[in-house]
């Protein structure tokens, strides 16, 4: 390997690698020119409205939407491209960012820990590539979505202030300041995860191991300065204006039990760095084997009662994911020779799982399984950054001179991230929530939301897009998901958007699992209906609209 990786291979390979992430990010638009998700297109009427009128529609917006908001107005004001065509391009440009962050701080930990410029490029080349390809991480880094630049900014944001607190060099702050100012405004969840890490940041800054070059106190302020900025952004936006603030009554319910969970995330974090090697890979791997054990476990029953189950077609791909994790812990203990790399990595991964153990322990409901989930993407960036520096530690200590061996642990470790990549693109068929949303889709709803007087049904999917027309959306999902999970109820008496899916994927009612209707009830819904709108682009959609009123309701 030694002279392989000069800088300008590096570079060139970063430039593949990161053009093959850019294009499987974009893979979406060849089955629909519309944002992979929903949200992406309430997130275009919202950057459509300010244009307009030069100032956010911030009665239909949410605190943490400006960020984001103002990221694709000033990308459609400067190219002229309406957002809702622009932004899954963009993002399939930002998503593969934290891929380049995870190379640089592989690349920067392989330096610390006196390795070879060219393995430590070498391992900077891998981790890109394993954050750019890994499948379970695409499927969160390519929706059009607040959390998608935040991946990336977190990352930044902490690696910078570590590089600033515990090295000579303070201009680093100038890096982490612009990536602190703008988390808040992009996103809440962003936010309270780069608070909880910062807390624990101020915690090793105190552990005589860990200990940083500036005063403990220091580390602390910045924690406690970051917090007050985030809540006066937040609700002082919501109070002198009408954005809202959304989903916070989940992470403020129990105060105590999340304090609790920072306290244990610290202590085990204090007793890993006392601690020998053998028993730090130990305590390292319980948390990620334990999560492992729910998405088993969740195959056979749902640990959060109804809530999906674990597919075989999810859990599968996602189980060779153990192999770049136990490199990851296995390559941990050589961390000690670096306090910078060592504390890097350990706040990154600690600050994630301390918020995942409160929304494991806080409710059984679907809105901190929605925490958890969301949350875990947090622990891709270090995990895979740790494990390519594993991997190149690995082949110059265990086989310095077997190319044919070196070759295979590599191709090993890029195959079982790159396993899981149609994972990302499944919909419906494994996932609760439908993603695309194609031209036939868009179409049919807007036809409904037009055309159609009164109220109407129809899966959680297209109702959920007509948000992209109007905030007074008329659409409801109860009366079909009756229809539907009752056999012996009566259709809905009112108009209903039908797909012809809904007989084999099933209709989409997140967060329950998506549902499916027998093939001789769905034409019975036709034969008793007159048909309104027909029309499609990769499957049938109608409008119809009954022919007697029946006693449900709409």
């Amino acid at each position: 390997m030694r002279g392989r990786w000069t800088p300008r291979r590096t570079l060139a390979a970063l430039t593949a690698v990161f053009a093959v992430g850019v294009a499987l990010r974009a893979l979406p638009l060849w089955q629909s020119p519309l944002p992979f998700n929903p949200d992406g297109l309430v997130h275009a009427r919202n950057v459509h409205r300010t244009v307009r009128t030069g100032h956010f529609p911030l009665s239909i917006m949410a605190t943490d939407d400006l960020g984001f908001g103002a990221l694709l107005a000033v990308a459609q004001s400067v190219t002229g491209v309406r957002s809702v065509a622009l932004a899954q391009p963009l993002i399939a440009v930002v998503g593969t960012v934290p891929a380049l962050v995870a190379g640089a701080l592989a690349t920067r930990t392989s330096r610390h820990l006196g390795l070879a410029p060219d393995r430590a490029r070498f391992a900077g080349l891998l981790a890109t590539l394993l954050l750019a390809v890994e499948g379970i991480y695409l499927y969160r880094s390519m929706p059009v979505d607040e959390q998608t630049p935040g991946l990336s900014l977190l990352a930044i944001a902490v690696v910078s202030v570590v590089a600033a607190l515990w090295s000579d060099d303070r201009r680093w702050f100038l890096v982490a300041l612009p990536a602190l100012l703008v988390v808040p405004p992009l996103h809440n969840l962003e936010g309270f995860v780069l608070g909880l890490t910062l807390l624990v940041l101020a915690g090793l800054a105190a552990l005589p191991r860990t200990r940083s070059q500036v005063p403990a106190s220091a580390a602390l302020a910045l924690a406690v300065g970051f917090w007050g900025y985030f809540a006066a952004y937040n609700i002082g936006l919501a109070r002198l204006t009408t954005a809202q603030l959304t989903q916070t009554g989940r992470l403020t319910a129990a105060p105590g039990l999340l304090v609790a969970w920072l306290i244990l995330c610290f202590t085990v974090v204090a007793l890993v760095s006392r601690s020998r090697p053998r028993t730090q890979r130990v305590l390292l791997a319980a948390p990620f084997l334990t999560l492992f054990a729910l998405l088993a476990v969740n195959a056979v029953s749902p640990v959060f009662p109804g809530t999906p189950t674990t597919t075989r077609g999810t859990l599968l791909p996602a189980l060779p994911l153990l192999v770049p994790i136990l490199v990851a812990v296995w390559a941990y203990p050589f961390l000690h020779r670096t306090t910078e790399s060592n504390v890097a990595v350990v706040a990154l991964a600690a600050g994630p799982l301390a918020l995942i153990g409160f929304a494991l322990s806080a409710a059984l409901t679907p809105a901190y399984l929605d925490t958890a989930v969301r949350t875990h993407w947090f622990l891709h960036l270090p995990v895979l950054a740790l494990a390519a520096v594993g991997c190149a530690v690995a082949v110059r200590s265990v086989a310095p001179d077997r190319r044919r061996v070196r070759t295979l642990a590599v191709c090993a470790l890029v195959v079982a991230v790159a396993v899981s990549i149609p994972v990302a693109f499944a919909g419906l068929s494994l996932h609760p929530y439908k993603g695309v949303t194609t031209t036939g889709e868009f179409t049919a709803s807007t036809f409904a939301h037009d055309h159609v007087e009164g109220p109407w049904t129809s899966d959680n999917h297209l109702v959920r897009i007509t948000n992209y027309h109007s905030t007074n959306v008329s659409g409801t999902e109860t009366p079909l998901y009756d229809w539907i999970t009752n056999p012996d109820a009566l259709p809905p008496s009112c108009p209903v958007v039908t797909k012809d899916s809904w007989v084999t994927v099933g209709a989409q009612f997140f967060p329950q699992p998506p549902a499916t209707v027998a093939s001789d009830r769905f034409r019975s819904l036709h034969h008793g209906s007159h048909r309104v709108y027909h029309g499609g682009s990769t499957q049938t959609l109608t409008v119809l609209k009954p022919r007697r009123v029946s006693r449900s309701q709409c």
